[in-house]
């Protein structure tokens, strides 16, 4: 109903993305790959001629979350029993899932993503070591000084994939940030100086 309301202003309706939660298939109910399934499965068995005329005519497209973590960009997220949304090409792969299901390849964009700040990544549980996120063998991926270069990184095999999906970063600043798990993610501090991805990008990396 409310994409409908939004197509009908002159607007475009998303189908809406949840954070990745498929890590190790801890979750198989509440989860962004089940979720995805169960709205274009439902949409295709109550609306289906409507939904592929939003989706062909571009008034409908696909949310999705996409960040490395600590894997390799060019990780495959499809394990044999689950799908592990914690990665750069679950975008890809999203996308796949609703081009079989609808017959029409979607427009992807990632609502959230890119890099999330060493702190950050610790609150998450994920490996840090000395300021150093670390990938599953222990190895230094980035620090706070080296945080841009890798999300330059990203982006540029972003930018290589046949597929292009811009990435919404988290959080632009620091600023009047409520939810101290979230100080340290932004580009700027709370008093506006530059971290290193504003330092990376304006250099012309990306």
């Amino acid at each position: 109903y409310d994409a409908t309301k939004l197509i009908a202003m002159g607007g475009r309706a998303a189908i809406p993305a949840m954070a990745p939660t498929d890590r190790g298939a801890v979750n198989d109910r509440l989860s962004g790959v089940k979720w995805l399934e169960h709205i274009v499965d439902w949409a295709m068995k109550y609306h289906a001629s409507e939904f592929v005329d939003y989706l062909s005519g571009g008034s409908l497209w696909l949310a999705v979350h996409i960040s490395p973590f600590n894997k390799p960009f060019d990780y495959n997220p499809v394990r044999d029993d689950y799908i592990d949304d914690f990665c750069l090409l679950y975008g890809e792969v999203a996308a796949e899932m609703v081009a079989d299901r609808t017959g029409v390849d979607p427009l992807v964009i990632s609502t959230e993503g890119g890099v999330y700040s060493p702190k950050h990544m610790l609150d998450l549980t994920f490996p840090v070591e000395g300021g150093w996120v670390l990938d599953d063998s222990g190895r230094r991926l980035y620090n706070d000084d080296s945080w841009g270069d890798y999300l330059v990184r990203v982006f540029n095999f972003l930018a290589s994939r046949d597929r292009k999906i811009p990435v919404c970063c988290w959080t632009f600043s620091d600023e009047r940030v409520q939810d101290q798990r979230w100080l340290w993610c932004g580009w700027y501090d709370a008093d506006g100086n530059p971290r290193s991805p504003v330092n990376a990008l304006s250099g012309g990396g990306a």
